[in-house]
């Protein structure tokens, strides 16, 4: 099978088994839980680290020896978006069945995964999130430099996964790709902020902060709170 075979098989399956009814009206995120890997694997019949067989499948779409690491990715986003979009420049509406997933969610995917494994950094600056990313894809310092230049990219990529999911009128689950800071490299850390099992300690956390359900947060404030009770919580597990 050629490179953008394998890397279709790969975005369908994990659109097919993220984005699901299962979700609606609930907030969706983009990060690969060890059950969604296990899933996809089987569907797949992929063997070993299911987690590296995909960040290897990225990484030949990439062609970092000789362009700047997303263009194919680009055109290919593009092409989506040109069939899919409305005469009036926005995303029709559609039934499930006929509206596809941006061709981009295997490639985001790698994306959180760096992400996620920045999860004991202190540091959570783009220059933390970077040498995360060459390690998932396996890249020398020219390669990961070429793929940080273009990265800014990926920022489209996004956008589009979002109308994709407002297209669905949160049949398919809510959007929640967006940067609290760091523009580019936020989005990604978006989908990977709370790990599973710091979801399980999340009432623990709205109590001792006394934060009511659907009550609004700003969130500098947030931030500043889930610092103080990631603190003086117990150590965390290693990241994935």
């Amino acid at each position: 099978m050629n490179v953008w075979g394998e890397y279709e098989r790969w975005d369908r399956a994990l659109a097919r088994h993220i984005f699901t009814e299962e979700s609606a009206g609930l907030p969706v995120y983009l990060e690969v839980t060890p059950e969604i890997f296990s899933a996809v694997a089987a569907d797949l019949d992929v063997p070993g680290d299911p987690a590296e067989h995909l960040a290897k499948v990225v990484r030949e779409t990439l062609y970092l020896e000789d362009r700047h690491g997303f263009d194919a990715h680009r055109e290919r986003f593009q092409m989506w978006r040109r069939q899919k979009l409305a005469p009036t420049g926005t995303l029709a509406k559609r039934s499930s069945t006929e509206l596809e997933a941006p061709p981009v969610v295997a490639l985001l995917a790698v994306l959180v995964i760096a992400a996620v494994r920045m999860g004991q950094d202190t540091n959570q600056a783009a220059n933390a999130y970077y040498p995360r990313l060459a390690e998932v894809l396996g890249l020398d310092e020219p390669e990961a430099t070429r793929l940080r230049q273009a990265f800014p990219v990926t920022e489209v990529f996004w956008r589009g996964l979002n109308e994709y999911l407002a297209a669905h009128e949160g049949r398919l689950g809510l959007p929640t790709a967006d940067a609290l800071s760091f523009r580019y490299v936020g989005i990604p850390q978006s989908q990977a902020l709370v790990r599973a099992a710091d979801r399980a300690r999340l009432p623990a956390f709205f109590t001792r902060f006394g934060l009511a359900p659907g009550s609004p947060v700003i969130p500098a404030d947030l931030e500043r709170l889930m610092d103080a009770w990631i603190t003086a919580s117990p150590a965390r597990s290693a990241p994935i």
